[in-house]
């Protein structure tokens, strides 16, 4: 099972860096999130549905924990606004140039002010769904189990 948190963390929870040994052969999610709580809380979630996480702070840092691991993720979700400036669609173009263009990827917001009109149409012409959050679990369920039920 690959568990991985990289980012500012507390003392108590280091980030753990994983090896190619480590991993097994489910589905991989790159969870970029600046919130270490978020992070954690999905990365539950999915591992608990038999799917491998990384849950990072940055798209160079899921770039970084994908080197070391030798592994194309199956599927990105990201925050829609990180920190410094930072935006979900560009952490999502930036795994997607190296890894693929073809991963799927979801973005979501806890920010109600970008759940207008013209906000969900930039992200949709980048061919990315956005949740809201709370986002529920059955939500991120069907996700996976559609996931999963890819070839």
């Amino acid at each position: 099972m690959l568990t991985t948190t990289v980012g500012p963390l507390p003392s108590d929870h280091p980030p753990v860096t994983p090896t190619p040994e480590k991993l097994s052969s489910r589905r991989l999610v790159v969870v970029v999130d600046d919130n270490p709580m978020v992070q954690d809380a999905l990365r539950l979630c999915l591992e608990g549905w038999d799917v491998d996480c990384i849950a990072v702070s940055t798209a160079a840092e899921a770039l970084a924990v994908l080197r070391v691991v030798e592994r194309r993720p199956d599927l990105i979700f990201s925050d829609y606004n990180l920190n410094d400036g930072q935006r979900g669609d560009q952490a999502i173009r930036a795994i997607r140039d190296v890894h693929g263009k073809d991963i799927p990827a979801m973005m979501f917001t806890g920010d109600m002010t970008h759940g207008n009109a013209e906000v969900r149409g930039k992200i949709a012409a980048f061919g990315i769904p956005l949740l809201t959050k709370p986002i529920t679990g059955r939500v991120l369920k069907d996700t996976i189990d559609w996931l999963k039920s890819r070839p």
